[in-house]
């Protein structure tokens, strides 16, 4: 009876031993589990705030670039308030110009705010680059319709001017368009004025 009682025991003890077994496998396989899962899930947060700052940054120099930009076309439209000859073909002819954060107008006596001489212009207002493109009689400044004792066609006297602001980030791999962010604004002068009615 005691052989039986042993055997009985020690079987008890070997289905114990494994079920131990069994229960430790299970642990480590739910701690590698929750890991995964742990490192899955802070990695996504990780990712997210990694775009959010970089979509902060985006946004912050694109507020640069807007209000460079429109403080570049204030000072082209106060130079037309102030003389409308400087705005002139004679003085201002077609082409491309820097615009310097130092500049109050286009130039010529300052290089920072006169044509410029290379391919494009050099960071100039802060880490952006401010230029202005002058298009005298451009067809995208007719007026419609064409005003009384005007003929038809171009109006003479007629100024395209286009402020861009350009910037770069990490997104610009393109070496060729090293500036591949840019805020541009447009608008038309024209030494002619049209007199309201009454």
């Amino acid at each position: 009876m005691s052989n039986f009682k042993y055997q009985i025991s020690n079987r008890s003890t070997k289905i114990l031993k494994i079920s131990r077994r069994g229960e430790a496998g299970q642990t480590l396989i739910e701690v590698l589990v929750a890991l995964t899962a742990a490192v899955i899930i802070i990695a996504a947060i990780v990712s997210a705030s990694l775009n959010a700052l970089t979509s902060s940054e985006f946004t912050r120099d694109q507020n640069t670039a807007t209000s460079a930009t429109q403080q570049g076309m204030e000072i082209i439209r106060n130079m037309r308030n102030v003389s409308i000859a400087s705005i002139s073909a004679s003085y201002l002819p077609s082409g491309y110009y820097c615009l310097a954060s130092s500049c109050s107008a286009l130039n010529e006596n300052d290089s920072n705010c006169w044509q410029r001489t290379q391919s494009t212009c050099s960071q100039n207002v802060g880490n952006f680059v401010r230029q202005v493109t002058v298009l005298h009689d451009s067809l995208d400044c007719n007026a419609t319709p064409t005003p009384v004792g005007i003929p038809e066609g171009v109006l003479t006297g007629n100024v395209k001017i286009t402020v861009t602001t350009s910037w770069y980030d990490s997104k610009c791999t393109d070496s060729s368009n090293t500036y591949c962010h840019s805020v541009v604004s447009s608008s038309c002068f024209s030494d002619f004025t049209i007199a309201p009615t009454p």
